[in-house]
């Protein structure tokens, strides 16, 4: 699988605990494939070569800032 398409997948994951928290909450089949989903997508990250992780470090930092920090200012401690 390529970098990108293993980024693609990071990010929807990522938007899923944004946009769908509530379902990850409250539906137990919903998080199951969340977590599965996420434990294949880390042991895909695991073999990337350095420069490919880097590369998505590098996207990630960006996309984060834009997807999901303005988020985090309405979250309340």
């Amino acid at each position: 699988m390529k970098r990108e398409e293993i980024f693609e997948k990071w990010k929807q994951l990522i938007l899923d605990l944004r946009d769908k928290g509530d379902d990850l909450q409250n539906n137990m089949e919903f998080l199951s494939s969340w977590v599965q989903k996420n434990r294949e997508l880390h042991e895909l990250i695991k073999t990337m070569p350095p420069n490919d992780y880097k590369w998505m470090n590098d996207q990630y930092l960006e996309f984060f800032n834009k997807e999901v920090l303005p988020y985090t200012k309405d979250i309340k401690s």
